[in-house]
């Protein structure tokens, strides 16, 4: 009866600390990723926006003379590593229909050089504080 009772207790335990390590086990790919924040860029009185949320989305939009212009577009983007990544951006066209284009970035000294899918230099942006 002893034995009994002992392997029950200790596969209550066992169940217990198994709890603990899924329960502590969180998802924390954000904490280190350096893209989170907003990032601003000219280019010949043209500016550029782009703010970095957690969870892989974000928001990109233009300005011009310092001044926000037209509509924000949404992006997704997935990191590579804590300091670069790719930025997926969809737009609907009425000839073409749904397009996706994307942009990779690398993070280097707080400067974010963002690239077109040709791999050509488009943007140097910092980050705001």
């Amino acid at each position: 009866m002893k034995t009994k009772n002992y392997l029950s207790m200790l596969a209550v335990m066992l169940v217990a600390m198994l709890s603990l390590g899924f329960v502590s086990c969180g998802d924390d790919d954000d904490d280190d990723n350096a893209a989170i924040g907003t990032w601003y860029g000219e280019s010949h009185s043209e500016g550029l926006t782009l703010v970095f949320k957690s969870g892989g989305k974000g928001v990109a939009y233009a300005s011009y003379n310092g001044e926000r212009v037209g509509e924000s577009e949404s992006f997704t983007y997935k990191m590579k590593s804590n300091t670069s990544g790719t930025l997926y951006f969809s737009d609907y066209d009425s000839y073409y229909g749904l397009e996706t284009y994307e942009m990779t970035f690398k993070i280097e000294d707080g400067i974010m050089y963002l690239y077109d899918e040709d791999g050509d230099l488009e943007w140097t942006l910092t980050q705001q504080k």
